[in-house]
């Protein structure tokens, strides 16, 4: 993993300065959970540190985590769990070619199937759309 732009353990970055490390291509997280906060109030971010990615964020729903967002300079690299039924609405979602390639080769956990995105292969509408599959298959 690349070099966190976060590194210190006892800094966490403000909202304005993940935005601003992460750059313009920020709008595209910061668009879809404006849509998806639209629907669902409850949403929430909190810092996270680690030692091998240093300062990341969580979205969550409630206690039902959404996804990790671990920025870079003018990048980002965007992971989602996603449940067995959230897989099954994955697969039967209108073509999404990028998204059926990496359900092919996705990592399996306990927790579910992980799909990981960087900024040049999601875009705001697909990231609201995925959003708003885990949301439904969350029980």
């Amino acid at each position: 993993m690349p070099t966190s732009p976060f590194p210190d353990p006892d800094k966490p970055p403000t909202d304005e300065e993940l935005a601003a490390v992460i750059g313009k291509d920020f709008r595209i997280v910061a668009a879809a959970m404006e849509q998806l906060r639209s629907d669902h109030k409850s949403i929430t971010h909190t810092y996270k540190f680690s030692k091998i990615s240093g300062w990341h964020v969580t979205y969550d729903k409630g206690r039902h985590r959404l996804f990790y967002l671990f920025p870079r300079h003018d990048d980002f690299l965007l992971k989602v769990v996603f449940n067995d039924e959230g897989i099954a609405l994955l697969a039967k979602a209108e073509a999404w070619t990028a998204v059926k390639e990496k359900l092919r080769s996705a990592k399996k956990y306990a927790e579910g199937t992980l799909l990981e995105f960087a900024v040049a292969e999601i875009t705001s509408r697909l990231l609201a759309e995925l959003l708003r599959i885990k949301v439904a298959s969350m029980s």
